[in-house]
């Protein structure tokens, strides 16, 4: 489970800086210049929270629908409160580009963690 919340955690982080950089949204509040202030959810919330889904998630089909309910949360509900807290703004990105990402990353990653690891119990 610590190689699947990693991928999770690496991916995020990149696809934020990436996300930034081509100014598909923008944290207005910054501590430092070159690091995005939601930097420790990508590192911390996201990967755990996804780590639970992949633990309990014994089946794909179960797994899949922890995976859509984790991803409308964090696109709808945690996404629009930090945008009314004014810590993340979008620019050009919907909502729904959103929770396609989130569930992508998920489904993609545990496909390559059951491909390189051996079967788990």
């Amino acid at each position: 489970m610590f190689g699947f919340a990693m991928f999770i955690g690496i991916i995020s982080s990149i696809l934020d800086v990436i996300g930034v950089d081509i100014l598909l949204w923008g944290y207005p509040t910054k501590l430092f210049f070159m690091v995005p202030p939601l930097f420790p959810a990508d590192l911390t919330m996201i990967p755990v929270i996804f780590s639970l889904a992949y633990h309990y998630g014994e089946t794909w089909r179960r797994y899949t629908v922890y995976v859509v309910i984790i991803s409308f949360l964090f696109s709808y509900i945690i996404e629009s409160f930090f945008m009314w807290a004014n810590m993340y703004q979008k620019h050009n990105f919907t909502h729904w580009l959103s929770l396609i990402g989130f569930i992508l990353i998920a489904l993609i990653v545990r496909w390559l963690i059951e491909k390189i690891l051996p079967q788990r119990n």
